[in-house]
């Protein structure tokens, strides 16, 4: 009778089983892996999440200077390194009521490869992680411009936004809103 733990075959079976096991990805990593990081962060009653790969920093409010005949969604400008970014409240751009700003208001610096945008938030910012299919389609109620910039909700009622959208929204980067269109708050162009 043959030592099976001496059998090269047998041997070269268990090692093999082995492997197979370690180089198994567990099912709790895997969704994990395909879970995208989210910023989130609420303004007024409305909770909002934005990936992380367009988030530059979060900060305070500290300071805004009205621009006249910005787009409606632009309440301002923020100093930002050097230069000024336009500042833009989710709420006039969706169309619900203003939020109002506190002096607990922080912003959200978002662009592609550098600062373009600072988005309005409350005091309560937080890092979280989305799995795909807790991601519902956008509603059907809101117009179509503002349902271009959500990615998706949550049963929760998290409004998921697209960064790329938002980052090419004509509404916040207007050059022609005329005068009986806007109102004062920010720059109308890109910085």
């Amino acid at each position: 009778m043959s030592d099976t733990t001496t059998n090269p075959e047998v041997i070269e079976r268990i090692l093999r089983e082995r492997a197979r096991k370690l180089a198994a990805v567990p099912e709790d990593d895997a969704k994990a892996c395909t879970r995208r990081e989210v910023l989130r962060f609420q303004l007024g009653p409305r909770h909002y999440a934005l990936d992380t790969d367009y988030v530059f920093a979060t900060r305070w409010l500290h300071e805004l200077a009205p621009v006249p005949e910005a787009p409606p969604a632009i309440i301002g400008i923020t100093p930002q390194q050097g230069g000024v970014l336009p500042v833009a409240a989710l709420d006039l751009l969706f169309g619900n009521a203003p939020t109002g700003l506190r002096d607990t208001h922080r912003i959200i610096v978002v662009g592609h490869d550098r600062p373009e945008l600072a988005l309005v938030a409350g005091k309560d910012i937080e890092i979280a992680r989305l799995a795909p299919e807790d991601l519902l389609p956008p509603p059907g109620s809101a117009d179509r411009a503002s349902q271009a910039l959500i990615a998706g909700m949550t049963e929760d009622g998290l409004t998921v936004l697209d960064g790329d959208a938002l980052l090419r929204d004509e509404r916040l980067f207007s050059r022609t809103a005329s005068r009986s269109e806007t109102t004062p708050g920010g720059p109308d162009r890109r910085m």
